[in-house]
């Protein structure tokens, strides 16, 4: 690109070529003008080194009046360099001419200034200043639109790539921007006002880019096509005296090819999961609050300066106390950036609302936008996720670093000139994961600014999220903080008064009141009662505006109630209290409906519709509405039933359920009780509809396929898709303790196939085994004695046929095959219908039992003569692992079977845990029960002896963890996992930490000495369920197992991870060898492998069981791995010779005494590697 320099005594400089990499230093200008009809009228490259500019101004006029007209303004801009493309390019040189042909978008868009020199819009200073008069002023405007610039094909891009456009009559004057003048050009041009301020032109549809040049044509013909290859993003070779159409054939083709090239990568794209409802532009955010004009004008001045400014800080955490406006702020600011083309991504968490509430999808949400709106980053992103394929298991920060910070680091190859790209995450303290908000602290503190690209990232939260988060991970010197409760008063009150006065235009203008109404006085009575809260001030004004009540009534009862002296309660309440108490029915009947509806709003997993809602409640749309009639100030209800009902603000949440805060008689909401509500709710729903929608189904066996297609997705109807989803976690937060009997007894036992198969229809077979886990778990050995075995032989069908269940989940609509085994049968195997072809069958082959049978325990004596295990069966076993085996089984007293077992240091005490919630410890010199430990509610799941022998520590699916005293069978101490469930535990070998592992992608270190708030280092399993975490010998290093298939290693002190991969299907248990330098694994694959634990490389596999593994322990001399597998098969194998010998089955000992049994079993050896 060659630059014509002004020099400081006002003389220009010869045309200078700059390379692409000397161009990113360089601030200049561009002109954008039409060529004269006489080419000899302008300023070639050849006159500029061949003639003095005086000779140019005399031969030249018109030519050089554009050359000192932009010489001039570079001035005033305090700029050095120009371009023009007169001069500026040597167009007798067929490579600098190809070269700006292929790159004059980019110049255009890398320019500082781009100056619109309009040769046929002129004005006079007489006219300019004759008068006021804004005709007079703008007398210029029809030329304006006449204008040929508008005509041409070139100066298409020169409008849309460059920033900056300012417009200029031919004597100088300036007319206006490409912002002042939008409408304007939009009227004149038809391109949308988005493209305008500059959004990338990939991410507006090529036919609507071709509708763009209609009414543009150019001096060449072949130039009809190549003025368009900047506004297409494609390359092609000049060939002048081609003809125009040869040129329009072969621009049609490569743009053929980049739509080809953009649908594969959209292909790519889909396969991230996205949270749509998460993103600005979602019509559930079209209807929420913006910041009026003129109001909150201070922060949202300094928002905007750090957001294009050069601040280093790329962070700015906007916080402040409920109701203070953040969310507001933070879609404004949103709302400014889209529409300048600047807004890269946004995600709006909101609690209990499924994915928005949670981080699941959060990267993969933002990923996708700024694939969109960044449609440079677009194929670097494709390229992270087909390089990374399971970009979806790997933890927060290794899916925010490949798909978020590389692909737009690579953005620098592109030789542009910086820029911004916004992200907008907002209300992160509804995320319900306090892990999830960690790690998204902890992946924004790391975050920075590549060299060509100033990130900025807009987070909004309340002030207290810190609280239970750690914030060190965000420095100072990164983030920019606002605290909204801090600004200072007199700017948040003149903003509330701003916001009522516009309110009540809005309402005199409707219901035509006085234009002194209500008064300057009430406003500032309305004010000062807000105490600061916008979202009273909001909530307010509904109030006083909705219903048939006088609205002189209604802010009398806003004011009066808040001047009561007795009234202390905070804004907030009050306001919420007093719109309730003007509508609380009078018969108690009413009252309690009007409770139970409040209260399945507040309490629902995610949102769902007015018509879903009323399903549950077994109202009609209209009895809800009735019901809910004069809430609207609160609750939002639309006029179509589809349509989702949902709190106005999570504050009203908090409201109902806080018993100290919500006083109005009747209305308070009993959080346990309701979900339990809820939960009946759902099962009474399920009950009367599953059938039916079967029977929809049998309906449309008949169809056409393209039909069956169309009519599949509307036969679960949104109650019912709720209700199948959600039933087993409402009675879980219930903590109702369920009966043999009861609602869900009696509906599990009639409708558990039906359910099953539905789950099947809505593509959510994966996950009936989960909640299949979670509801057995609700269930207690005294209590559901007549339900509890058809649990258990119904998680064996499921868990076993899963692979068949996932794989009718994920086929097509019209090939979906259902579960339709009877609720009552014994046969071992999971029948499967496809209604897509006829009455056959499909049979799962996998026999039971499965992976259900989960065993979490196998451990040596410290001597390595002797094995324990659990057992799928009421009984803990004892192996003697001689030249014979010998198996005793300890059968005293449980009812359930034993998830896990420890092995007292000194090798004379054994602790196992059962699914009946207990722990038994029995002296093994004397084969007696020591005591019987009662740690909780749920499924013991983990026990563990501290290596100096003093403590046993139990590990719960309630994630309970209770500190025992070895010598008194006494409770030490008891403390909570973070409310997750603990699936495995271990204490290290120096006894000072103990390590839980959990369903919640966690693994959590504690340290035993001190009290347990908070753990004292927190991993990340990288999005799937902990199985087994295990400390290395030395303590410093763990490994860990988790569902996702992998096997990883963790450095303690820099956190550092090793993956190891090769396992097929969950991995259920790892174990250290006394060396540290191996590790050893199980999976559900039936696979044991062996790896390197320095670099995770595989050693062996071991394939000798016919079921997948539960359980490994390797000896204290590292001679022999014992390992158990879901059949209950236990095989010890010999490390040198890799031989293993298969354990005698507790089958067997059915002659047997009930304490304990001594079985005698020969050797058996195979050798399957």
């Amino acid at each position: 690109m060659r630059l014509i320099r002004r020099l400081k005594d006002g003389e220009l400089e010869l045309p200078r070529h700059f390379d692409e990499d000397a161009l990113l230093g360089i601030s200049y200008a561009v002109l954008s003008h039409t060529w004269s009809t006489n080419n000899d009228d302008e300023i070639t490259y050849g006159d500029f080194v061949s003639k003095d500019l005086s000779t140019l101004q005399r031969d030249k006029p018109i030519g050089y009046a554009k050359l000192r007209f932009c010489a001039e303004r570079i001035a005033e801009d305090r700029l050095e360099y120009f371009w023009i493309d007169t001069c500026c390019i040597k167009r007798d040189s067929s490579e600098e001419l190809q070269e700006s042909i292929t790159s004059m978008f980019s110049w255009y868009r890398n320019a500082t200034r781009c100056y619109v020199f309009l040769a046929d819009v002129s004005i006079s200073r007489g006219t300019q200043f004759k008068s006021s008069n804004r005709l007079s002023l703008h007398s210029w405007e029809p030329a304006f639109r006449r204008s040929r610039w508008f005509t041409r094909g070139w100066t298409l891009q020169e409008l849309l790539a460059p920033q900056s456009v300012e417009f200029y009559s031919n004597d100088g004057f300036r007319l206006g921007d490409k912002e002042s003048l939008e409408n304007c050009i939009y009227e004149i041009t038809g391109i949308s006002a988005k493209a305008l301020r500059g959004a990338d032109l990939s991410t507006f549809g090529f036919e609507e880019r071709v509708t763009w040049f209609d009414a543009r044509a150019t001096k060449r013909s072949e130039d009809k096509a190549y003025c368009r290859l900047g506004v297409f993003d494609v390359f092609m070779i000049h060939n002048y005296g081609e003809g125009a159409d040869n040129a329009m054939d072969r621009l049609r083709e490569q743009i053929k090819r980049r739509r080809e090239e953009n649908d594969q990568r959209d292909a790519t794209l889909d396969k991230l999961p996205l949270a749509s409802e998460a993103t600005l532009d979602m019509h559930n955010f079209g209807h929420q609050p913006k910041c009026l004009r003129h109001t909150r004008a201070e922060i949202l001045g300094r928002l905007n300066a750090w957001i294009t400014g050069r601040d280093d800080r790329h962070l700015c955490w906007l916080s402040g106390l409920p109701g203070t406006g953040k969310s507001t702020i933070a879609r404004t600011i949103a709302s400014i950036h889209d529409d300048k083309g600047k807004l890269g991504a946004s995600f709006f968490f909101s609690g209990r609302s499924g994915h928005l509430s949670n981080a699941e999808r959060f990267v993969t949400t933002i990923a996708r936008q700024l694939a969109k709106t960044v449609p440079r980053a677009k194929r670097h992103i494709c390229e992270a996720i087909d390089a990374n394929p399971n970009i979806l298991d790997q933890p927060l920060r290794e899916q925010w670093s490949r798909l978020i910070l590389k692909p737009l680091s690579e953005l620098e190859s592109n030789k542009m000139r910086p820029f911004y790209i916004l992200i907008v995450i907002d209300a992160l303290d509804e995320c319900d994961d306090e892990q999830d908000v960690r790690d998204i602290l902890r992946v924004l503190g790391t975050t920075s600014s590549s060299k060509n690209v100033r990130l900025r990232i807009l987070l909004s939260s309340r002030s207290d999220i810190s609280m239970g988060s750690d914030t060190t991970w965000i420095p100072e010197s990164r983030c920019y903080t606002i605290v909204l409760h801090e600004e200072p008063p007199t700017q948040v009150d003149r903003d509330i008064q701003l916001f009522f006065n516009s309110r009540f235009d809005a309402m005199r203008e409707k219901r035509k009141l006085p234009e002194s109404w209500p008064g300057a006085g009430t406003v500032r009575n309305l004010v000062e009662n807000s105490c600061g809260l916008f979202i009273w001030a909001s909530t307010a004004s509904r109030f006083i505006e909705e219903g048939n009540q006088n609205p002189d009534d209604r802010i009398c009862i806003l004011i009066d109630r808040d001047k009561s002296p007795t009234n202390l309660k905070p804004s907030l309440d009050q306001i919420y209290e007093t719109i309730l108490q003007n509508f609380v029915p009078r018969h108690e009947n009413d009252v309690h409906n009007l409770r139970t509806a409040l209260g399945y709003i507040v309490v629902l997993s995610t949102p769902i519709s007015i018509e879903a809602l009323a399903a549950l409640l077994m109202l009609s749309s209209n009895d809800l509405r009735m019901t809910l009639a004069g809430l609207e100030p609160i609750i939002r209800l639309s006029d179509y039933p589809s349509s989702t009902i949902c709190l106005y603000h999570p504050t009203f949440r908090d409201f109902l359920l806080e018993p100290t805060r919500c006083r109005v008689p009747g209305l308070w909401v009993d959080e346990r009780n309701i979900h339990g509500a809820l939960a009946d709710s759902c099962v009474d729903h399920m009950s009367q509809t599953l059938r039916p929608c079967l029977s929809s189904l049998n309906l449309a066996h008949g169809l056409h396929d393209g039909d069956r297609r169309s009519h599949r997705v509307p036969l679960v109807s949104p109650s019912l898709r709720y209700a199948c989803l959600n039933w087993v976690e409402h009675y879980r937060k219930s903590e109702r303790q369920l009966q043999d009997g009861d609602r869900s007894h009696l509906f599990f036992q009639d409708f558990s196939k039906d359910w099953v198969q539905v789950m099947v229809l809505m593509q959510k077979g994966a996950e009936v085994g989960a909640l299949m886990r979670v509801y057995h778990s609700l269930l207690k050995p005294n209590l559901n004695a007549c339900q509890l075995p058809f649990v258990k032989f119904t998680r064996q069908q499921i868990t076993a046929s899963q692979p068949l269940i996932q794989w009718s989940s994920v086929k097509n609509h019209h090939t979906s095959p259902l579960p339709l085994s009877s609720s009552h049968s014994t046969d071992e195997r999971l029948e499967l219908w496809s209604w897509a072809h006829g009455h056959g069958t499909r049979r799962s082959e996998t026999p039971l039992p499965g992976p259900s049978n989960f065993v979490n325990g196998i451990v040596f004596t410290p001597d390595g003569q002797r094995v324990a295990s659990g057992s799928i069966k009421e009984a803990v076993r004892l192996w003697n692992i001689g030249p014979t085996i010998q198996l005793r089984l300890l059968e005293d007293g449980f009812t359930e079977k034993v998830s896990s077992v420890g092995i007292h240091p000194s090798g004379m005490l054994l602790a196992a845990g059962s699914d009946d919630s207990t722990i038994r410890v029995w002296a093994l010199d004397t084969m007696k029960v020591r005591y019987t430990l009662k740690p909780c509610a749920r499924w013991v799941n983990a026990v563990s002896f501290s290596p100096d022998g003093k403590i046993l520590a139990s590990g719960s699916m309630d994630g309970t963890i209770v500190f025992w005293d070895i010598t008194t069978g006494s409770e030490l101490r008891r403390f909570g996992n973070q409310h997750r469930c603990v699936n495995s535990m271990q204490f290290s070998p120096d006894g000072s930490r103990i390590v839980t592992g959990s369903d919640d992608d966690v693994i959590r270190i504690w340290n035993v000495s001190q009290p347990f708030g908070m753990p004292e280092q927190i991993f990340d399993a990288g999005g799937h369920g902990v199985n087994s975490v295990k400390f290395s010998p030395s303590g410093t290093q763990i490994v860990f197992g988790s569902d996702d298939t992998l096997v990883k290693l963790c450095d303690l002190s820099t956190g550092e991870q090793v993956t190891f991969r090769g396992h097929s299907m969950k991995v259920t248990t790892v174990a250290f060898f006394p060396d540290s330098r191996t590790v050893v694994s199980g999976s559900e694959d039936t696979t044991i492998r062996i790896w390197d634990a320095s670099n995770g490389d595989p050693i062996r596999t071991l394939r000798d069981h016919s079921r997948g593994i539960n359980s490994i322990a390797v000896s204290p001399d590292g001679s022999t791995l014992a390992s158990s597998s879901f059949d209950d098969g236990v095989r010890f194998w010999d490390v040198k010779t890799w031989k293993s010998r298969l354990a005698p089955s507790d089958s067997e000992h059915h002659t047997d005494p009930p304490a304990s049994t001594d079985i005698m079993h020969h050797q058996r050896t195979s050798q399957r590697l």
